[in-house]
């Protein structure tokens, strides 16, 4: 009997992952039509009269529910331990992290005059881009934990003072769509970081997590990848923004490959089994 609510609860789990990921393709799907068709590029905002921006929204907010729903289905041996090897999604995705983190960091370098806020504020974030880039190459080079878990401080200042940089932005406005949306993929990203240290540190809360890490995962595929092909339809033309859109995308890949749940689960049998 208990080997059969152990099964439910692991499908429960899988069940849950799978529908967060049909949500976060339909609303990135949605935004992407309201960024094309709903959008008036001359004011910033979406029109009001359209329903493609709600249902996006709506689409989001269940995905949202459904990871707050991941830590009272999973097991915690169910959750992936940062001790582990990472397997080859989690290595190309650190590495892609690690090289779009690289570039978000050169760019702002390069663009240091180009972006309307301080130039000192510009050279941090740079910076911190440049630990970043360090932190998820410690990942994929399987560095020591404790030097990951320093390093692992700067995706996190990365994502607040890109946060900033782009709040203090004086061209566009404070409740724009383009704008709203990067900053809810850089706090979710401060929080899937966050506590991917703790686990590093040896201070593991899995089922938080979890959470957080399906959360920055769908919000960063959503946000970015519609914003994303929305610049490219000529929607919009700021170089900045794109730039952060597309590390914000390398760290929603990088946070999907972690939300895998097959190998998780495999861990889960052999535990039971070992009982």
């Amino acid at each position: 009997m208990a080997r059969f609510f152990s099964a439910l609860r692991r499908e429960r789990a899988s069940l849950v992952y799978l529908l967060i990921a049909l949500c976060t393709v339909l609303a990135c799907t949605l935004r992407t039509l309201a960024l094309l068709c709903s959008f008036d590029a001359a004011v910033g905002y979406f029109v009001e009269s359209s329903a493609l921006p709600i249902a996006a929204s709506l689409g989001i907010l269940i995905a949202t529910l459904l990871c707050a729903a991941i830590p009272f289905l999973i097991n915690i041996g169910a959750v992936p331990q940062e001790k582990e090897a990472l397997p080859t999604p989690h290595f190309l995705t650190a590495a892609a992290a690690a090289i779009l983190s690289g570039i978000t960091a050169l760019y702002l370098l390069i663009c240091v005059n180009n972006v309307p806020t301080s130039p000192l504020l510009v050279l941090l974030t740079a910076l911190c881009w440049l630990g970043s880039a360090a932190y998820f190459l410690s990942r994929v080079l399987h560095a020591k934990l404790r030097t990951a878990a320093i390093l692992g401080f700067f995706p996190i200042l990365a994502a607040a003072l890109s946060l900033s940089l782009t709040y203090f932005d004086r061209y566009t406005q404070m409740n724009a769509p383009h704008k709203t949306s990067m900053h809810l993929c850089m706090l979710a990203v401060m929080f899937a970081v966050l506590y991917e240290l703790r686990a590093l540190l040896s201070r593991a809360m899995p089922r938080a997590c979890a959470f957080v890490t399906a959360l920055a995962a769908s919000l960063c595929t959503v946000y970015s990848l519609s914003n994303i092909i929305a610049f490219l339809g000529g929607v919009y033309d700021d170089l900045t923004y794109l730039v952060f859109d597309l590390v914000a995308l390398g760290l929603a890949a990088y946070f999907i490959a972690k939300c895998l749940p097959i190998a998780a689960f495999r861990r889960v049998e052999e535990t039971e089994v070992k009982q």
